[in-house]
C-alpha cells in the first residue's frame, strides 16, 4: 500500500453528519458560520490500526488468513512509476488504476478544526472498535459490492452482461449437457417480453407457469418480473381440478406448461385461460384450440436488445406462492419486490466467505414452483461475486447419475437425497464393515477414505456446504454423518417465509434447524408456537377471505419448537399436528410419525388419536413388500420403538396397508405430504376399527401390544 501506517483516515460516520446538519439547519448561531463535521484528528484511526484490526477479524469471522501489506509512503509520481513497472508483469491493470487515481489522497495529512462543532454540537469522540465490525459485516453482507435499486429480474439481466463475473447455463437433457451463454439468454429474456407484450400483459398482471427445470421456465419467469407482472409458479404434478383453483383464484391471465404430461390434459384445464407451451418439440395432437406452442408465442415478439427497466418499485407484488394444501385449501403468500431482493442477497451472505469468491457451480433439480428453488436458488447466483454455472436437470430421477458430472460447491437437498446417499454406504462392502465394526481404532483408519469415496461417488466432494430442508431430517443420520466427517446443516422455512434459520459452516448444531437468517427475528409464543419478524416473510394471501399469517408484525408459523440458549431454534411439529388424547394429553406427531417411518419397509405414518384414549398409527409399505414376513418385522419394530416413547405417547395399535397413495388421488400434497383430512375421510372405518375392536375390509394388517392399557 503506498501510504504510511501512522497516516490518519479521515471517515465519519454518517448518521452523525446527518443530526448535525439537521440540527445546524435551526440553529439561529450557525448563521455565517462554517463547519467541518468530522471527528477530532487524535480521535481518528491510523491505517496501521485499521489493517491489523482487519487481519484479526477477518480471521475470526471468516475464517480467512488476509496477507499482510506493506506500507510504502510515496509521492503521487514515484507511486505512477512503480505501478507502471508492475503492469509488465502483471495483465490486469484495473488495481493499479484505482491507486493512481487515488494517489494524491495518500500523501494528504490536513487537519480540519473542530471549533464552531464543538461550540454548537458539543465534544465527538467516535468508537471506532465499536464501529469497524458493523461495518465490515455490512460490507461483507454484501460481498464489498454496491447494492443499485434493481430488482432481481433486473440484477439478473444486469448480470448477463457482465465480463468480470460471467454466468454460463446447462440444460441437462436425456443424459445430454447444452450449453447455453449469458447472450443468449439475455436475447431469448428480451424476446420473452416483447412476446408478452403482444400477448397483452401488463404490470400488474398475473401470469401462471409450471414446468420441468430448464432455461426456458428461467427465461419465462424473468421476463414476467421485468415487465412488471406478477408470477404465479404451480406444482407441475399437481392434478388439473388443483390447477384450475389456483388460476381461478389468483385471476391468472395466461398459463405457460412445460410438464408434457400435464400439456396431453390441457383440456381439462380452465378454459378462459390461454395456455401456451414450454415442452421441447411439437404440440401434440388433438389439443384444445386455446394452446400456442412456444414458437407462436414468440412470434408476437419484436426483436429489440435494449435494456429493460421494470415499471414496478419494491413495495409492488412480484410473485404468488401458493401452498402445498397439506391441511387443507393451498394459499397464495404475497411476496414484493423487496422480499425476493433481500432473499437473494441473504442467501449469498451466508455463503462461506472463501467459497462465495471462487466460481461456483449450481444444480437446479428441485420443482421451480417450490419456494426454495423458485425463489432462493433461481435469483442468489446473480450476486455471487464470482463466475457462476447454473445447471438444470430436467428429470428429478435422473440426480444421482448426473451429480457426478456437475459437481456443485453448494447444496441443497430434501432429506430422502442423503437417506439414499447413505443407503447407497451401506450397500458398499466398505461401508459395511466400517459400520459394523466397533473397533474405534479401524473407524479412524478408514473413515477419511470412505468418506471422500462416498462425496465423490455422490458427486458432493466439491461441496463447501451441504444443506437440507423443506422435511425434518432424522437426527440418528445426521449423527452417522457426523461420525464420517461429513457435516449436513439443517434449515427451516415454510411458503410464508421460505428461510427463516439454517445451521452456519462451524456452527452446526445437531437437533436443530440452525441460526435466525440475517435482520431475522424469531421467538416463541406462551403456546410454543413458532413467530417470525423479517423481510423474507409474505405481507399477507391474496385472498383476503383467509385469516391473515401475521399478526401485530409476527408471521404465526403454525409450528411448535423453542429457541436454544446459543440461539438455534428447535422444531417439535406443526400445532395442528398438535393430538389431545380424551385424557387431555398433548402428543406432538411429527416426531412419532418420523420413528414410523424408520421403521424396515415403512414408506409413510400418520399418526391419529384426537380425543381418543391413546394413540394409534397409520403406516405404509411399498406394494412389492407387502407379506406376511414384512408385517411381522414390523410389529416387533413397533413394540421397540414404544420402549422410546413416553407412556401417552406409545402406539396402542397400528394399522398397516400396502401403499397406493398418490397426489392424483388427491391423497398427497404436489411436494408428496400427506392430506391429512383427506386421509382421515378416506380411511375413517380402519381409524374407527384401531379403537372399538371392529375388522376392517381390505387388504389391512391390524398391530397391537399385548398389554394395550385400554
Amino acid at each position: 500500500m503506498p501510504v504510511g501506517r501512522s497516516l490518519r483516515i479521515n471517515v465519519i460516520p454518517v448518521d452523525y453528519v446527518a443530526e448535525a446538519v439537521a440540527k445546524l439547519t435551526f440553529d439561529p448561531n450557525a448563521v455565517g458560520l462554517t463547519f467541518h463535521l468530522v471527528a477530532p484528528h487524535q480521535t481518528l484511526i491510523t491505517v496501521g490500526e485499521l489493517l491489523d484490526f482487519l487481519q484479526k477479524w477477518a480471521k475470526t469471522e471468516l475464517g480467512v488468513k488476509l496477507p499482510r501489506p506493506v506500507c510504502i509512503p510515496m509521492s503521487a509520481s514515484s507511486m505512477k512509476t512503480v505501478i507502471k513497472l508492475q503492469r509488465i508483469f502483471q495483465k490486469d491493470g484495473r488495481v493499479s488504476d484505482a491507486l493512481v487515481a487515488l494517489a494524491p489522497y495518500f500523501s494528504e495529512n490536513r487537519q480540519f478544526q473542530r471549533i464552531n462543532s464543538d461550540r454548537l454540537l458539543g465534544p465527538y469522540d467516535p468508537k471506532w472498535m465499536e464501529i469497524l465490525p458493523r461495518l465490515l459485516e455490512y460490507a461483507v453482507y454484501n460481498s464489498f459490492l454496491h447494492r443499485s435499486d434493481r430488482t432481481v429480474h433486473e440484477q439478473a439481466l444486469f448480470r448477463l452482461e457482465s465480463r468480470s463475473y460471467p454466468v454460463t447455463y446447462y440444460d441437462i437433457v436425456e443424459g445430454r449437457i447444452v450449453k447455453k451463454t449469458a447472450a443468449e439468454m439475455r436475447q431469448e429474456i428480451l424476446d420473452v417480453v416483447s412476446a408478452l407484450r403482444g400477448f397483452g400483459v401488463k404490470a400488474g398482471d398475473r401470469v401462471a407457469l409450471t414446468g420441468l427445470n430448464n432455461t426456458r421456465y428461467l427465461v419465462v419467469d424473468l421476463a414476467i418480473g421485468l415487465i412488471g407482472a406478477v408470477s404465479v409458479p404451480l406444482y407441475y404434478t399437481a392434478p388439473p381440478a388443483d390447477i384450475n383453483s389456483i388460476l381461478l383464484s389468483s385471476g391468472s391471465k395466461i398459463f405457460f406448461v412445460g410438464m408434457p404430461s400435464l400439456l396431453a390434459r390441457a383440456g381439462e384445464l380452465c378454459p378462459d385461460v390461454p395456455v401456451i407451451s414450454l415442452c421441447r418439440g411439437p404440440l401434440p395432437q388433438n389439443l384444445p384450440t386455446k394452446v400456442d406452442s412456444w414458437e407462436d408465442f414468440l412470434s408476437k415478439s419484436s426483436k429489440f436488445s435494449s435494456a429493460v427497466k421494470a415499471p414496478v418499485g419494491f413495495g409492488d407484488t412480484a410473485t404468488l406462492r401458493y401452498s402445498s394444501g397439506t391441511t387443507g385449501k393451498p394459499k397464495g403468500a404475497i411476496f414484493r419486490h423487496d422480499n425476493l431482493r433481500y432473499m437473494a442477497e441473504s442467501i449469498v451472505s451466508i455463503t462461506p466467505w472463501r467459497e462465495r469468491n471462487q466460481e461456483g457451480c449450481y444444480l437446479s433439480f428441485l420443482p421451480m414452483g417450490h419456494v426454495v428453488e423458485g425463489i432462493l436458488a433461481t435469483y442468489s447466483p446473480y450476486y455471487v461475486p464470482a463466475p457462476v454455472d447454473i445447471y438444470f436437470l430436467e428429470d428429478f430421477r435422473k440426480l444421482q447419475a448426473e451429480l457426478p458430472h456437475v459437481r456443485p460447491n453448494i447444496f441443497f437437498s430434501v432429506p430422502r437425497i442423503y437417506e439414499r446417499i447413505w443407503e447407497a454406504l451401506e450397500n458398499n462392502s466398505i461401508g459395511r464393515f466400517y459400520i459394523k465394526t466397533k473397533s474405534r481404532l479401524i473407524k479412524r483408519v478408514i473413515r477419511r477414505t470412505l468418506r471422500n469415496m462416498t462425496l465423490k461417488r455422490a458427486g458432493l466432494n466439491k461441496c463447501a456446504q451441504l444443506i437440507a430442508g423443506s422435511a425434518s431430517c432424522d437426527e440418528g443420520l445426521l449423527k452417522n454423518y457426523r461420525e464420517l466427517g461429513v457435516e449436513i446443516h439443517n434449515a427451516y422455512g415454510l411458503t410464508e417465509a421460505p428461510l427463516v434459520t439454517i445451521n452456519r459452516l462451524g456452527r452446526n448444531r445437531l437437533g436443530t434447524v440452525g441460526e435466525p437468517m440475517p435482520f431475522t427475528e424469531v421467538k416463541t409464543a406462551e403456546d410454543g408456537e413458532i413467530m417470525v419478524k423479517g423481510p423474507q416473510v409474505t405481507v399477507g394471501y391474496f385472498d383476503k377471505s383467509l385469516d391473515p399469517p401475521v399478526k401485530d408484525g409476527w408471521l404465526m408459523t403454525g409450528d411448535i419448537g423453542k429457541l436454544t440458549d446459543e440461539g438455534s431454534l428447535v422444531i417439535f411439529g406443526r400445532k395442528k399436528e398438535l393430538i389431545k388424547t380424551s385424557y387431555g394429553k398433548c402428543i406432538y406427531s411429527g416426531k412419532i410419525e418420523g420413528m414410523i417411518r424408520e421403521l424396515p419397509e415403512v414408506t409413510e405414518a400418520m399418526l391419529v388419536g384426537e380425543s381418543k384414549p391413546y394413540c394409534s398409527a397409520l403406516a405404509w409399505v411399498d406394494k412389492k413388500h407387502y407379506d406376511q414376513t414384512t408385517l411381522e418385522i414390523i410389529d416387533k419394530a413397533m413394540e421397540e420403538m414404544n420402549k422410546c416413547l413416553s407412556n401417552p405417547e406409545k402406539i396402542k395399535k397400528w394399522a398397516v396397508l400396502p401403499n397406493n397413495l398418490s397426489i392424483e388421488n388427491g391423497e398427497l400434497t404436489p411436494n408428496l405430504k400427506l392430506k391429512r383430512i383427506v386421509i382421515s375421510q378416506k380411511y375413517a372405518r380402519i381409524i374407527d376399527s384401531l379403537y372399538n375392536g371392529a375388522i376392517p375390509e381390505g387388504e389391512v394388517h391390524i398391530g397391537r401390544v399385548e398389554k394395550s392399557g385400554e
